[in-house]
């Protein structure tokens, strides 16, 4: 019987190792953005071991970046059922929920992610992008106030925190945000325009 036992075990981490290769595949291919070809090596990974979570959640991201948002969600769903405290697996999910305009669905998954990872910088990311579609423009404030704090050499988060300052009507505080932007990404054109737009709509004494 140990011989037999011998020979699952290798077997077994035969087919670990194997899974292993193509999880490593995706991951390069995701990072250097093949999303086509990550969630090749994806599918070829959870053929040979489809209890993996870690790996049911990228394929969700993947397929977000493919703009396959209903299978992302089926896909993130899918690693939520095997590990319900997988922090990339609910931002996976409210990203994608996102694009589909379903935010309050969004929003609760975001607030599942930060659960598991109160740090988690993407799904705070996620969570500032969403909460101006819910009418929350103050806590979007405060969330990009936790990007930054995370990350403060995002121009991006400047860019959409000087945004959401501005519809606030609290000019003096968007400026500086535009500022902090183009100080970060001088050539960004999105952030000039927006720049140059408070300037000319608003009042100079401001």
């Amino acid at each position: 019987m140990g011989f037999f036992r011998a020979i699952k075990r290798k077997k077994d981490s035969d087919t670990e190792s194997d899974a292993g290769i193509w999880i490593h595949k995706g991951d390069t291919l995701y990072d250097s953005g093949q999303f086509e070809e990550a969630l090749y090596a994806y599918n070829h990974a959870l053929f040979i071991n489809p209890g993996d979570a870690d790996v049911w959640s990228s394929k969700g991201g993947a397929l977000v970046h493919l703009h396959k948002y209903k299978k992302s969600i089926a896909a993130c769903d899918r690693a939520i059922s095997i590990n319900p405290h997988s922090e990339t697996a609910w931002s996976n999910k409210a990203s994608a929920l996102a694009h589909l305009g379903k935010y309050k669905e969004a929003f609760t998954a975001c607030e599942e992610s930060l659960k598991n990872d109160p740090d988690f910088l993407i799904a705070w990311i996620i969570k500032s992008n969403i909460l101006p579609y819910l009418g929350k423009n103050i806590l979007a404030v405060e969330a990009c106030e936790e990007v930054l704090n995370r990350d403060p050499y995002n121009a991006e988060i400047w860019n959409n925190k000087g945004v959401i300052l501005e519809e606030l009507g609290v000019y003096k505080e968007a400026k500086k945000a535009y500022d902090q932007a183009l100080k970060i990404d001088p050539g960004n054109k999105k952030v000039q325009k927006n720049r140059k737009e408070l300037e000319a709509n608003t009042p100079k004494h401001l």
